[in-house]
C-alpha cells in the first residue's frame, strides 16, 4: 500500500501522463462515477424516510441487496476506466477482465491500497457469480476505495 495522500500519487500520476488524456472519454467517465454517487444518496435518503414510513421505496431489509448492485455498478466503472488507461498505452493487458486489467495496471498505475479494491472485486463476484449478499457497510467501504483510486488518478475530484 502506497503511505502518500491521494492528492500526492495523484500529483506523480498527472506527471507520468497517466491521466486519461481524451477529454470527451473522461467527461463520461466523471459523469459515470457521479452517477454511482447519485444513486447511492438516493438510496440512502429513500431508505431512511421508510424507516419512518414516509419513503417511497421498500423497507429498509432491501438495503443490502440495493447497494449490491450498486457496488457491480461502481466496479463496472472502474473496470471502464482501467480499460481505457490501457487503451491509452498506460499499461499493457490482452483482456476486458476486470481482474486483469487491476493486476497489469500495478506495475504503471500507483494504487493507494490496492488490496482493499481487490478485496471489492472479489465480493463483487460473489454478488454476481455466486448470489451472495454482501452487507451495505462493506459496499459502502469498496465504494469509498475505489473513489480514493480516481481521485489519486486524477479521474474525479472529490
Amino acid at each position: 500500500m502506497d503511505r502518500r495522500r491521494p492528492e500526492e500519487v495523484g500529483a506523480d500520476l498527472i506527471r507520468q501522463g497517466h491521466v486519461i488524456k481524451d477529454p470527451t472519454v473522461l467527461h463520461n467517465l466523471t459523469n459515470s462515477w457521479q452517477d454511482v454517487r447519485n444513486k447511492q444518496n438516493f438510496i440512502k435518503r429513500h431508505l431512511a424516510g421508510s424507516m419512518f414510513g414516509i419513503g417511497s421505496l421498500p423497507p429498509i431489509h432491501l438495503a443490502d441487496p440495493l447497494y449490491n448492485l450498486l457496488l457491480i455498478y461502481a466496479y463496472a466503472v472502474l473496470n471502464d476506466i482501467l480499460s481505457q488507461l490501457r487503451d491509452e498505452d498506460n499499461f499493457r493487458c490482452s483482456s476486458s477482465l476486470l481482474g486483469r486489467l487491476m493486476e497489469a495496471s500495478k506495475s504503471k498505475i500507483v494504487w493507494v491500497n490496492y488490496n482493499l479494491v481487490n478485496s471489492g472485486r472479489r465480493r463483487r463476484n460473489d454478488i454476481a457469480h455466486r448470489s451472495i449478499t454482501v452487507p451495505r457497510g462493506e459496499c459502502w467501504e469498496y465504494i469509498d476505495a475505489i473513489e480514493v483510486e480516481l481521485s489519486s488518478w486524477g479521474i474525479i475530484n472529490s
